[in-house]
């Protein structure tokens, strides 16, 4: 009987572990805050963004729309690994650029993609942090 238990408790960890970092759970033990968004839904211009980067990463390519995202408590690469995995589930999805240093988020999507603040907004709670400003480009 033991065996079985033990057994069981062996095999059900992994689950338990895939669930540290979910809304409810966000601190991994990191000296980070990853605060939940007050809810706001503002779309805002002032984003530095990397112009180098930007042509870099949509060389070659037409028909596109870049996003590109402030996100506040993005500073661990199990945050960026988290982002990457959410946003590539999406098969609009062209390229995707996660700088932790800058806290920034660069989604590069299909042109025929209508691009919500929300939708994208929801991803990035889910994964622990908040979304603070978006800036929107055609290309």
């Amino acid at each position: 009987m033991k065996s079985i238990v033990l057994i069981l408790a062996f095999f059900s960890l992994p689950a338990v572990a895939n669930n540290c970092h979910t809304e409810a759970n966000a601190d991994h033990n990191h000296a980070h805050d990853h605060a939940q968004s007050n809810g706001g839904s503002e779309i805002s211009a002032n984003i530095e963004i990397d112009e180098s980067k930007l042509k870099k990463m949509t060389a070659g390519l037409s028909n596109i729309k870049v996003a590109v995202v402030g996100v506040k408590g993005m500073v661990c690469d199990f945050c960026a690994r988290g982002l990457e995995k959410a946003f590539k589930k999406d098969k609009l999805v062209v390229d995707l650029d996660v700088d932790l240093e800058k806290g920034q988020l660069m989604i590069v999507y299909n042109a025929e993609k209508n691009i919500d603040y929300n939708e994208i907004s929801d991803k990035i709670i889910a994964n622990g942090q908040e979304p603070i400003k978006m800036e929107v480009r055609e290309i």
